[in-house]
């Protein structure tokens, strides 16, 4: 039994589509349907040009398309981008992802509600 590592195809989607060099040793994605958000990952981008970081700007509600080849078929996911850690000396990016759930913390309300079961005998 032979065992295939994972192979990483990345772009950022829009107006033109920004594809990007993914570092083969540095991804980890993991689906699971019990946990929230179900899907979460990251990816070690290749840092070519500083503009690369405008483009993946956590605050800009920006999305990466990732494909992920596993040797037995191929996975497509549209993830957004939580968080972004750039490391200038080895010219790459640690980028944070996860699935849609993730957007929903995003906009929880701030404080409790006192009041939950005002109506609840209605």
């Amino acid at each position: 039994m032979s065992t295939v590592a994972p192979t990483y195809a990345a772009s950022i989607p829009g107006s033109p589509s920004l594809d990007l060099a993914i570092r083969d040793d540095s991804g980890v994605i993991s689906l699971d349907a019990a946990r929230w958000p179900h899907v979460v990952g990251n990816v070690t981008v290749a840092m070519e040009d500083a503009s690369l970081l405008n483009s993946l700007d956590p605050r800009a509600n920006r999305r990466l398309m990732l494909e992920v080849d596993t040797g037995e078929g191929d996975r497509e996911f549209d993830l957004v981008i939580r968080d972004v850690e750039p490391n200038r000396e080895g010219s790459t990016v640690d980028v944070t992802l996860a699935s849609d759930e993730a957007l929903l913390d995003d906009y929880a309300p701030l404080v409790d509600d006192p009041t939950p079961r005002t109506f609840q005998s209605s």
